[in-house]
């Protein structure tokens, strides 16, 4: 077992049109739980997303770039301005 890269071969791969651009496991959710985008881009779906589910840092007086948006009963943890 490894340890997730949140697909970074994907992310990063310019040959893939740009909605195709996520970790596999946000593409391959049936139920659209996962939300996977730029949290500093005001109309990306992550930041639409944790604006209507009043999303907010965690910690951020520690220096922690973590945040939680609670959603569907669940908790989605977010790292560097990403929300899987």
């Amino acid at each position: 077992m490894k340890k997730c890269t949140l697909c970074a071969d994907r992310i990063y791969n310019e040959n893939l049109p740009e909605e195709e651009r996520k970790p596999a496991c946000v593409l391959s959710c049936p139920t659209r739980a996962r939300v996977f985008g730029d949290i500093d881009d005001p109309q990306s779906e992550a930041s639409i997303a944790i604006r209507e589910k009043h999303g907010y840092r965690l910690m951020p007086e520690a220096g922690t770039d973590a945040s939680y948006l609670p959603a569907w009963g669940q908790v989605l943890f977010l790292a560097e301005n990403t929300i899987y």
